[in-house]
């Protein structure tokens, strides 16, 4: 199921006790709540693109979108299929955004600034069908980064195999401190900023 816009916007836990209310209450969309937060700054994330570039043509990359154009309440978010070739190795990027500010936002930016308290993750319901890997740790985008230095997923390796349909999921957690590099801990201990699907094929070349 794709899933609604989601508000971006990391608090201060000091706020959180004070107000007696959970982070996730926030990231839904509370107003009122927002309004009493001082220096916070809400954002929403309504827009992913991920692009694929085939090492065999890197002149044509297959550029997919899923975006909420109207916000929460409105109509469905708009999803682009994906469609890649059988046996082949593809680049992935992502692209994340609210295009409902003015100007856009490039969520992006501000991952890449937090990356060592964030993770993308992508689930497959046929995991037989592609394989995704990781192309990009933490130092890539933290100079300075302390620790582990463990995988971001704004860059990723594709690589298809037999021809077939599945869904992607792409998930983004937030992991502030509590960060394993362990897809299924993170996923059961993150706070998801989004989580959206897109419907795969995978052609016969």
């Amino acid at each position: 199921m794709n899933q609604r816009i989601r508000v971006f916007n990391h608090i201060h836990p000091v706020w959180l006790l004070m107000l007696g209310i959970s982070m996730g209450a926030v990231r839904c969309g509370d107003d009122d709540l927002q309004d009493t937060i001082p220096g916070e700054e809400p954002e929403v994330i309504n827009r992913i693109i991920l692009t694929f570039t085939s090492g065999e043509d890197e002149t044509s990359p297959i550029e997919v979108t899923w975006e909420d154009k109207d916000g929460d309440g409105g109509d469905e978010p708009e999803v682009d299929p994906i469609t890649l070739q059988a046996n082949t190795t593809y680049s992935l990027s992502v692209k994340i955004g609210n295009t409902l500010a003015d100007p856009d936002i490039d969520i992006t930016e501000e991952i890449e600034e937090e990356a060592e308290d964030h993770l993308l993750i992508f689930s497959l319901i046929d995991e037989e069908l592609i394989t995704i890997a990781y192309d990009d740790k933490e130092s890539d985008y933290v100079p300075d980064q302390e620790g582990e230095d463990y995988d971001v997923g704004l860059r990723n390796v594709v690589t298809t195999g037999e021809a077939g349909e599945t869904t992607l999921e792409v998930l983004l957690l937030h992991l502030p401190g509590i960060k394993t590099g362990v897809g299924d801990t993170d996923r059961d201990n993150g706070e998801v900023d989004i989580s959206v699907e897109f419907p795969l094929t995978v052609e016969a070349s």
